[in-house]
């Protein structure tokens, strides 16, 4: 599974959800794809005042200053849709 992390360089909030999901995508053998929105006018666009953002797909799981429940939750959440559409 790939997920994506919009963020930017020097984002303490960024850093902190990256911690946090880092467990749990190892765990989940899901892959990170961090994206600095700065590279980007569009991602600027959408995700400038929401970030960090985590997206599976095209779908946003997580945003701003989720907590480890949050974060727990969101995982548990793609566990069960991905053995759903299997």
């Amino acid at each position: 599974m790939m997920l994506i992390l919009y963020g930017r360089a020097d984002c303490h909030l960024c850093d902190r959800l990256e911690a946090l999901i880092e467990p749990y995508a190892r765990a989940s053998v899901a892959t990170i794809e961090k994206r600095d929105i700065g590279d980007r006018p569009k991602w600027q666009e959408l995700y400038s005042t929401r970030i960090p953002v985590l997206l599976a797909g095209d779908r946003v799981i997580l945003e701003g200053r989720p907590n480890e429940k949050d974060v727990k939750q969101a995982f548990e959440n793609l566990s069960i849709r991905s053995s759903v559409s299997q």
